[in-house]
């Protein structure tokens, strides 16, 4: 009797969370659209996209390049040392080519594709033949940065 009551417990609270999902998806009517049907003609965001396209993006890319989180999947394509202090150095790069990604589809510019191109050759460079991809440990899978822990 014991060993059932938690299963019940865990049975009750599995098949109300599924209810409540169900509930408020039907009771929900807004939809999510592409970020593409979206047109924006106004003051205040349209000036500050326009901003974070011509500064804050290739500022994003410098400093990327300044911190030595460009050479890191530099040298996880060849060999060489881990460049940067911390082992999550590589997100700033993902996250930086999506936003610039976004931003070309609002506005164009045939300068900030090309340097994405070659970034994303980097990047793709640095790949294994698994897929798998942390440049803290793949640049030197013998003795990978503390924080990336001993197995992948």
């Amino acid at each position: 009797m014991k060993g059932l009551f938690p299963s019940l417990v865990a049975a009750s609270l599995l098949s109300s969370s599924g209810l409540a999902q169900s509930i408020k998806h039907s009771d929900y009517p807004i939809q999510a659209i592409s970020f593409t049907k979206v047109k924006l003609a106004d003051n205040f965001w349209l000036p500050r996209l326009k901003t974070n396209t011509d500064v804050t993006i290739p500022a994003s890319f410098q400093r990327c390049e300044a911190t030595n989180r460009v050479k890191n999947f530099e040298m996880a394509a060849k060999k060489g040392k881990f460049a940067t202090i911390f082992p999550f150095d590589d997100s700033d790069i993902y996250k930086t080519l999506e936003g610039a990604s976004y931003s070309l589809k609002l506005y164009p510019n045939e300068k900030l594709d090309a340097y994405m191109d070659e970034l994303i050759r980097k990047v793709a460079a640095a790949q294994g033949p698994d897929g798998y991809l942390y440049t803290a440990c793949t640049i030197d899978p013998a003795h990978p940065h503390e924080w990336a822990g001993p197995e992948r």
